[in-house]
């Protein structure tokens, strides 16, 4: 059990989770091509995903 009381997930998890937010990133820049009056919107959604795998990374790498 870690140190900290939580409990790691899978690697495959993991690489799952990291994969899931940036398809979602990449769904998001497509709708920026497609509507720029939304790309405001569609921003803040591709850097809370980017930042979210950014996060899922790096409990990966500590996992490793």
């Amino acid at each position: 059990m870690p140190e900290n009381g939580k409990e790691e997930l899978p690697f495959q998890t993991y690489c799952d989770l990291i994969e899931r937010e940036l398809r979602e990133a990449l769904k998001d820049i497509a709708a920026m091509r497609d509507n720029q009056t939304e790309a405001k919107r569609h921003c803040v959604l591709v850097r809370a995903a980017l930042e979210n795998a950014r996060y899922y990374l790096l409990e990966l790498k500590l996992s490793l």
